[in-house]
């Protein structure tokens, strides 16, 4: 069973998540070119670009995000945070959450005349070079990306969320191993951080590594019980390890709306359906909303209606 559930949970697991960051999803707007541009893509950033003038220091304790309850990941990614609460988010940051919310709604006109109204005052600001490389990557430009993530990383080389995004980087680009090891250095240099610890475990479920997996998902659960990704992909490894019962365990405690996600309904029905239960898992499976899930979420999603719907195991 366990071989027959690999490939399938497989494409369902998150993408890696950026760190101070609006998305991982697919570019909002056709503005950029991943892989493209010209010598003047960064010659906005001229010598006067670092003249004297009020900076404003960096202060780590502030380059975070309001966590959301249940959603402890969300307090290093804006990709966690729905639409609607985004412009809480803006009004509770600084310059640099105002461009990334303003990213996150693929209104880069405005996100990128607020960065050049504003660069001038964080020269030394590795997160508000960060804040732009996430933009740009969300606007479809992985090359502009990795130039403000280098950036980021020059003024402070143990950033860890810059760390984290080159290896976002890496794994889009399909360097899985370059990536593992750039959220490995990430985790090193910050180990208070939660998303390249993630994004660890998320390849090593896809890889079949499980105890390595759960050791970093435990770590994460510790830190925050009621964290609905963690939980999810707790119950993932256990169900990999086919124990359907501890699966459940997990999945039981994701509550509400959260069960009709594409990456969390189909994982409990399967368990469900593995424990017996039949019924509910034709249920749980049936209330999945494919809404902006994806040609790879939809195929799971519709394999395990149909693994389901046969009745007992």
């Amino acid at each position: 069973m366990r071989a027959f559930l690999l490939p399938l949970l497989a494409t369902a697991l998150l993408a890696a998540l950026l760190a101070g960051c609006s998305s991982t999803s697919a570019p909002a707007g056709a503005g950029g070119r991943a892989g493209g541009g010209t010598d003047e893509d960064l010659g906005w950033v001229d010598a006067a670009a670092f003249r004297p003038v009020p900076a404003v220091p960096y202060d780590p304790s502030r380059d975070v995000f309001p966590a959301r309850p249940g959603d402890s990941l969300s307090s290093e990614s804006l990709d966690r945070v729905p639409q609607s609460e985004l412009g809480g988010a803006a009004a509770a940051g600084g310059e640099p959450d105002r461009a990334l919310v303003l990213c996150r709604q693929g209104r880069f006109d405005q996100a990128f005349a607020l960065v050049k109204q504003v660069h001038r005052r964080y020269p030394k600001h590795p997160g508000f070079w960060n804040a732009v490389g996430n933009c740009h990557l969300l606007q479809g430009n992985e090359r502009k990306a990795r130039l403000f993530y280098e950036k980021a990383r020059a003024i402070d080389a143990r950033y860890a969320p810059a760390i984290n995004n080159l290896g976002v980087l890496h794994q889009r680009e399909g360097h899985v191993k370059r990536a593992y090891d750039a959220f490995g250095e990430a985790v090193r240099k910050n180990n208070f951080s939660v998303a390249p610890l993630f994004n660890m475990a998320q390849i090593d479920l896809q890889h079949g590594f499980v105890e390595k997996a759960a050791r970093s998902l435990n770590a994460l659960h510790r830190r925050d019980p009621s964290d609905v990704d963690v939980l999810n992909a707790l119950g993932t490894v256990h169900l990999l390890g086919g124990d359907a019962g501890r699966a459940l365990a997990f999945y039981s405690k994701i509550q509400g709306g959260h069960r009709r996600r594409s990456d969390v309904g189909p994982n409990m029905a399967v368990a469900l359906w593995l424990a017996g239960r039949a019924d509910e898992a034709r249920s749980v499976a049936g209330a999945v909303s494919l809404e902006g899930a994806g040609p790879g979420r939809t195929d799971y999603a519709r394999k395990v209606r149909d693994l389901v719907a046969g009745g007992g195991r």
